[in-house]
């Protein structure tokens, strides 16, 4: 899929958040903190794998809905994409 301005291609539109996060560069920082604590792409793409079949344990998947309730922050980025990836979520 591709992104497209006035009929002309711009650039590549990823199909989900996982070949979005996987596409990165597994050192290369995905969220960095407020204090410099740094979260790296490949970091983050084993933290969502590990998320999904816990949510997929308890009976959650792509059609359900989560909720959540963090202060914005490196913690809310990471729950939003984390659960985005898996099951439909609403902040």
């Amino acid at each position: 899929m591709r992104l497209r301005r006035a009929g002309k291609a711009v650039g590549r539109v990823h199909d989900t958040i996982i070949k979005l996060v996987a596409s990165g560069q597994e050192t290369s920082p995905a969220i960095i903190s407020a204090e410099d604590k740094v979260l790296t792409y490949g970091s983050l793409l084993r933290h969502i794998e590990s998320c999904i079949t816990r949510l997929n344990e308890l009976g959650l998947g792509r059609h359900d809905r989560v909720a959540v309730v963090l202060p914005n922050g490196p913690v809310m980025a990471s729950a939003f994409v984390t659960i985005a990836s898996g099951a439909t979520i609403a902040p």
